[in-house]
């Protein structure tokens, strides 16, 4: 499959359970790659090997399971930074960088 493949399938899948399916599945994708965003809408027609493929399935599932993205890829950006998440850490909000900027 390719990236617009991914996408479409992801997108779908994740509509039932997710209000924010596109970006859920662009985020996971990228994550698997390893490559930005904009990369995806560079290269929509670029296969993905099967190695990644088959991680970003693992991630999509979880992610309809409910499992947050910032547990998925591991990260959260706060702020300026970029926090490690794990599922023994509490996810930055972003309500809390309004007291960061008060």
């Amino acid at each position: 499959m390719n990236n617009q493949e991914l996408l479409a399938d992801a997108h779908q899948q994740l509509q039932a359970t997710s209000d924010s399916a596109r970006a859920d599945a662009e985020i996971l994708l990228t994550h698997c790659l390893q490559k930005s965003r904009t990369y995806l809408y560079t290269w929509p027609e670029k296969p993905v090997d099967s190695a990644a493929e088959t991680t970003f399935r693992e991630l999509l599932s979880a992610r309809m399971r409910g499992v947050p993205i910032a547990y998925l890829t591991g990260q959260r950006e706060f702020w300026t930074l970029t926090l490690k998440v794990t599922p023994d850490t509490l996810i930055p909000r972003p309500e809390t960088e309004l007291l960061v900027t008060t």
